[in-house]
């Protein structure tokens, strides 16, 4: 699609039907050059607001993507966004490509050199949609993909069970580990996952500034960007790490909306790592055999217990996985690991198993920070419940598990008799 604005200068007024034709012959000899590089296209001239004319035409031809060019340079290295395209970037129900550098588009369609496309990822369906786009324009030309995700540290220690007082600006291994592994599988549905290249680090500012400085420092042809709030308003949108990011990135934003229909499709779950936890009570121990029967041959089963949290100063660093990371013998550590060991079913071959000692103060949540750490597929616990009113009978570790896992949970009874 193409815009094109009336002539300027002159006294006489131009009539409705003089600026239809003069922007119909401009708009023509557009086309003619797109048709010799091999393109169909359709003239649509309209006069109303640019913004409102693109997505309603974007919605009567079903088209998949808007592509707008940005204003130009307000000063090196400043690139300047009409207020038209930031109401499409909010507005549009499509992909919307703010072009900043079309030569880099030219070169990569003739396969003068692959496309330099960072793409701005979490763990939602946007990045899926965002991926998925990405994935097709693979199909037309080489790309060179990094995808980047940036964490918030203490959202991310909690999540995983480093307590105390850390650094938010160097690289925390284990937040890094666990984040890659789940950015991976999320992306796991793109065409050559293993091609992607992942980078992930902490950012305490606003995060499309980040995005649009990594781009630059990247030489990214092309920064990538999902957007949850396509259909926000006001400060929803002034907020958004999409509209930052198309502000501030001196390359070409191509912003990708979350898909309309929320629903995933039906897969067949695959269970490579299963986690039991338990206190060592023949109730605790229940979630232990269906562990094992449920994890597919080759998998891993991860036993866990978790032990109270040892005395130490209140804002000294500690991991939930503190006691099995000593290098030092421990006896507490020994005994649980025998306990556990002595758990395993006859028949558990051939599914390898793992057992952790685990140590904090709150069990229910050690057991969801070490099934995010472990990358479990499912969490096994044994219960007490019996009753029709279960959750009464619930000990608060398995509400707790419930409540704030990320990962299935199944719950088991100790069989009667």
């Amino acid at each position: 699609m193409f815009r094109v604005a009336p002539p300027r200068g002159g006294t006489g007024e131009l009539h409705h039907d003089d600026i239809v034709t003069w922007a119909t012959r401009q708009l023509e000899r557009k086309a003619e050059r797109a048709r010799e590089l091999g393109a169909q296209v359709t003239l649509h001239v309209r006069r109303e607001p640019p913004d409102e004319a693109l997505i309603a035409v974007a919605a009567e031809v079903a088209a998949t993507l808007i592509v707008v060019g940005a204003l130009g340079r307000r000063a090196p290295g400043k690139w300047q966004l009409g207020s038209h395209a930031d109401r499409l970037a909010q507005r549009a129900q499509v992909a919307v490509l703010v072009v900043r550098h079309a030569d880099v588009f030219g070169a990569w369609l003739s396969r003068e050199r692959p496309l330099r496309v960072m793409l701005g990822a979490d763990l939602s369906r946007s990045t899926d949609a965002a991926m998925e786009l990405v994935d097709h324009w693979r199909k037309l030309a080489p790309c060179d993909v990094t995808a980047v995700h940036l964490y918030w540290p203490p959202q991310q220690f909690e999540r995983l069970g480093l307590d105390g007082v850390r650094s938010y600006l160097d690289p925390a291994p284990e937040v890094t580990k666990t984040l890659t592994r789940e950015l991976m599988h999320r992306l796991a549905s793109a065409a050559e996952p293993e091609s992607i290249h992942v980078h992930v680090e902490a950012h305490l500012g606003r995060l499309g500034d980040r995005l649009a400085q990594l781009a630059s420092k990247r030489d990214a042809d092309l920064l990538v960007v999902g957007s949850h709030n396509r259909a926000a308003r006001g400060g929803l949108w002034e907020a958004s790490v999409s509209r930052w990011a198309l502000h501030t990135a001196e390359t070409s934003v191509l912003i990708v909306p979350a898909p309309a229909d929320a629903t995933d499709t039906a897969e067949l779950p695959r269970l490579r790592n299963v986690l039991a936890a338990t206190d060592l009570s023949p109730a605790g121990n229940a979630g232990i055999g269906l562990a094992y029967a449920l994890a597919e041959p080759g998998a891993t089963v991860h036993l866990v217990h978790v032990v109270e949290a040892r005395s130490r100063p209140p804002l000294s660093p500690h991991d939930v996985f503190s006691l099995e990371n000593e290098p030092e013998k421990d006896a507490r550590r020994s005994q649980i690991h025998a306990a556990l060991h002595a758990l395993v079913p006859r028949q558990s071959q051939p599914r390898a198993t793992r057992v952790y000692a685990l140590e904090s103060n709150d069990p229910g949540q050690a057991i969801c920070q070490a099934a995010l750490r472990l990358d479990a597929d499912l969490i096994c616990l044994g219960t007490r419940g019996r009753s029709q009113l279960a959750q009464v009978f619930l000990g608060s570790v398995s509400k707790h598990v419930l409540a704030h896992a990320e990962r299935p949970v199944l719950l088991a009874q100790k069989p009667r008799g």
